[in-house]
């Protein structure tokens, strides 16, 4: 097997750019934010973004309940998850007893990365949309293939920058 040379990437051709952010499903959000902060992490801040007003798995339009929290090291969020109501996040909830959910990275244009996405063939679990403020997210099923869940999102306003 050969070497990488992470200096001769091409980065303009990655799929995603930067890890951006890291989604986890804890049962207990204030016992989560409690042992975090206890080793370093914090200060975690609520939702901040405009919540999707819709949100799609296939065809069907579901409703997701999640209290959310975040904090930040260097430039990557950390997002906690708390599921309030049943979806996708509870069954993750339920089948796991919580943690690492997914690997986030921002797009300039979901619409675009979407439909590159589903030319290849990957499977779209999820997508919310946030039709005020624009930008969405999408969640992408490849636990099957690598036992990974990878979200791409779209948004106004993104960490270390301003629209």
């Amino acid at each position: 097997m050969g070497t990488i040379n992470i200096d001769t990437l091409n980065k303009s051709e990655m799929p995603f750019g930067t890890l951006s952010q890291i989604g986890i499903i804890v049962k207990d959000m204030n016992k989560a934010m409690e042992f975090l902060k206890s080793i370093g992490f914090g200060p975690f801040i609520p939702r901040f973004r405009e919540p999707c007003d819709e949100v799609r798995e296939g065809e069907k339009r579901v409703d997701i309940n999640l209290e959310l929290m975040f904090t930040y090291f260097n430039n990557l969020e950390l997002e906690l998850i708390q599921p309030k109501g049943e979806g996708l996040h509870m069954d993750f909830l339920r089948s796991t007893g919580g943690g690492i959910h997914h690997l986030g990275f921002w797009v300039d244009d979901l619409d675009a990365a979407l439909t590159n996405l589903k030319e290849q063939g990957v499977k779209i679990k999820q997508i919310g949309r946030r039709s005020k403020a624009g930008g969405g997210f999408a969640l992408l099923d490849a636990r099957d293939d690598c036992g990974l869940i990878i979200e791409i999102a779209q948004g106004p306003v993104r960490p270390g920058k301003t629209k």
